[in-house]
């Protein structure tokens, strides 16, 4: 319906005549569509407008991650092309998910929610009475949530604690600690953890491994499939720590 809402308001503006909408990918059981629109008719080339959208056909979300680009990231997932264009649409334009700010050790987690429609609009030309070729490619891998490997983050952390080594509890928050060296410093997520009115500073060293700032011979480890920190010293000792 939402399609079909877009392009009849684009027809209504512009004059113009649709072509049926045609599939041009399908993969993951994603269809990847589009309708042209000829917009018009000039001296040497025509001018089209393209809608084209992606449609997640499973009952179930598909999860990828996205290209890390300079500092910013490009959650795009499939990207389509008009071969024969004339202008900066021969590179192709992308269809995006939606960023979930979840790190995984494969990067940053984007979702293609069940059922949901993608789409973008854009215009284009090409040589006068030259039919437009236009191709799709998947540029991403699209999995099941359980597929990956996620990272630790705020909302898997942040709250009351307890440990199989006394009867006590103790919070956690997640967040970053910076580290000066010289002239030098950075910034390494970090977990802050308060107990009995104490705090400690736990730094990141490893995907879901810390390090106790004031003692390296204190390591904290995550285990993804059990939500718990194995808590271990160079003596020996180890405890559990699960969230309450």
């Amino acid at each position: 319906m939402k399609r079909i809402v877009i392009i009849a308001t684009l027809l209504l503006s512009v004059g113009a005549v649709a072509q049926e909408e045609i599939k041009v990918g399908s993969k993951y059981g994603v269809d990847i569509n589009y309708t042209l629109l000829k917009t018009k008719e000039a001296k040497k080339k025509d001018v089209y407008l393209i809608v084209a959208t992606a449609t997640n056909t499973n009952d179930y979300d598909l999860y990828y991650t996205a290209r890390k680009v300079g500092t910013a990231y490009d959650n795009s997932f499939t990207k389509i092309k008009v071969r024969n264009a004339t202008g900066i649409f021969s590179k192709g334009r992308s269809i995006h998910g939606n960023n979930l700010n979840v790190k995984t050790t494969e990067g940053l987690l984007s979702v293609i929610k069940a059922g949901e429609i993608y789409n973008f609009e854009n215009t284009f030309r090409v040589k006068k009475g030259v039919k437009p070729m236009i191709t799709n490619t998947f540029i991403r891998q699209l999995k099941n949530y359980e597929d990956f490997t996620i990272l630790l983050n705020a909302s898997a952390v942040n709250g009351e604690w307890k440990t199989s080594c006394g009867s006590g509890s103790m919070s956690l928050d997640y967040g970053s600690q910076n580290l000066k060296n010289g002239i030098e410093e950075k910034t390494v997520d970090a977990i802050s953890q308060v107990v009995n009115g104490k705090q400690f500073v736990w730094l990141k060293i490893a995907d879901n491994s810390f390090v106790r700032q004031d003692n390296n011979e204190y390591t904290l480890s995550y285990n993804n499939d059990t939500g718990m920190f194995k808590y271990s010293t160079s003596d020996g000792i180890t405890c559990d720590w699960s969230k309450i």
